[in-house]
């Protein structure tokens, strides 16, 4: 497995196996979309990929790296999202749950440094229309 920042397009581009005209029934995005560079073009991408009534499934922090040009809090995302025809089916987040067992949201940890990172995942599942 291999962490890459980047365009989704760009990124599939030099994979030969990724670029295709076929469409799909669902796709499942984990600790994937804020690793985009510009996530509103990616979600635009994602449902172009899918078949009318295709689903997508997400799971993941919304951490945005240092390259990200448009980062946004997950209320506007799923806002985005409706706005260009996803219908969210299930959604869930899982706020507070670090406080109660802080391993199991760790984004980064160490004894060793001041900075401690905590993120609450952004479940969803969403439906073309």
């Amino acid at each position: 497995m291999t962490l890459i920042h980047g365009e989704f397009k760009h990124v599939a581009m030099n994979q030969a196996s990724l670029v295709t005209d076929e469409l799909y029934d669902v796709i499942v995005t984990s600790y994937f979309v804020d690793m985009q560079t510009n996530v509103l073009r990616c979600i635009d991408e994602l449902y172009a990929l899918l078949n009318p009534g295709g689903i997508w499934i997400n799971e993941g922090p919304l951490k945005f790296g240092f390259d990200a040009e448009v980062a946004v809090a997950g209320d506007t995302l799923l806002l985005y999202a409706r706005s260009i025809g996803f219908n969210v089916l299930h959604l869930s987040t899982a706020e507070g749950v670090s406080a109660v067992n802080p391993q199991q949201y760790v984004f980064l940890e160490s004894q060793n440094v001041m900075e401690h990172q905590h993120y609450s995942p952004l479940t969803f599942v969403m439906i073309k229309d």
